[in-house]
């Protein structure tokens, strides 16, 4: 679906830090789908891990519709779906605590950009020589 105006470069690293001993983080890079992620897992909770990683493998199987305007609305669904299956493995496996993660999608078509994100983790734009914070 992807008929992009410009050629994607990607790259990630991640690192547990200083105060976890599990890094919570995971990402996900399909340029060739006009589709990058980052989950991090809420830390101070359980399975953050187990979130991120939860909600990478959902924006992967998305399927691809034939159009943006679908491709979007298939990406914000697979969203709500798998913070439903969050809520349901929180009440099955961890006695209803909070697990959870943020993300940060880029999505990509010709030339239109489109940003997702839920919680805090954040989304900058780099133009110009500048950088420009674009979520909250």
């Amino acid at each position: 679906m992807n008929e992009s105006l410009f050629h994607w470069s990607s790259a990630g690293r991640s690192h547990v830090g200083m105060v976890r001993a599990i890094n919570e983080d995971a990402c996900l890079a399909m340029p060739e789908l006009g589709l990058w992620a980052v989950a991090d897992g809420m830390g101070g909770h359980e399975a953050g891990d187990i979130a991120s990683q939860m909600i990478v493998e959902a924006l992967q199987q998305t399927p691809v519709p034939p159009n943006w305007p679908d491709f979007l609305s298939s990406v914000r669904e697979a969203l709500y779906e798998v913070n439903g299956r969050l809520r349901e493995e929180s009440a099955q496996r961890y006695q209803h605590r909070t697990i959870g993660s943020t993300v940060v999608v880029l999505l990509a078509h010709k030339d239109q950009c489109a940003c997702l994100w839920v919680g805090d983790s954040r989304i900058y734009r780099f133009r110009d020589g500048q950088l420009e914070q674009l979520t909250r």
